[in-house]
């Protein structure tokens, strides 16, 4: 099952071989998981270089995530896949508006920012 022994072995695969099964089985940990391993499946793998098939999978979660705190880190991992720097504080504060966008709380918003995401990306480098 979904266990924090399972999510501890897929983090030490992926430090090990880079693997993107590892990823997609930590995906998995967390769409099975219950609300505590889910958090810590989803912290994980958006911490990770996301692999495309990884990457797409987490923008479909952050589609319907309600917890908003889940919707951060998730739109966080999204805007690192896009290269868009949001490790440290300063980084976190210069990509905050992007943040928002991808995590509004109304899922409407949150749909339409994810449709522009490109664009959104463009205008924050501008």
């Amino acid at each position: 099952g979904p266990t924090l022994v399972r999510l501890a072995a897929c983090e030490a695969g992926w430090a090990l071989t880079r693997s993107p099964g590892y990823q997609h089985e930590m995906l998995a940990i967390a769409e099975a998981g219950d609300d505590f391993v889910r958090a810590r499946a989803l912290t994980a793998v958006t911490s990770l270089p996301l692999a495309p098939a990884a990457l797409e999978a987490v923008l479909t979660l952050l589609r319907t995530e309600e917890d908003e705190a889940l919707a951060v880190q998730l739109a966080q991992g999204v805007l690192q896949g896009h290269g868009v720097a949001v490790e440290d504080d300063e980084d976190f504060e210069r990509a905050l508006p992007l943040v928002r966008a991808l995590a509004a709380p109304n899922l409407r918003d949150r749909g339409e920012a994810i449709a522009r995401l490109d664009a959104l990306i463009a205008a924050h480098r501008a």
